[in-house]
């Protein structure tokens, strides 16, 4: 039986946080943390996947 091909969690988040309501949940429990490296992290990711590819 052949598997499907496997998708990365990395473009599984991205593809998740192109949905601005997801996006705006992962930012919020990611502001509860009260860490602003991981705040920093959590913006940059939400970012990234906002903005399409050149």
């Amino acid at each position: 039986m052949e598997q499907a091909p496997s998708v990365s969690f990395e473009q599984t988040s991205q593809r998740l946080l192109q949905d601005p309501q997801v996006a705006a949940m992962y930012l919020e429990e990611c502001r509860m943390e009260g860490d602003p490296a991981l705040i920093q992290l959590a913006l940059e990711q939400v970012a990234d996947a906002q903005v399409p590819d050149p």
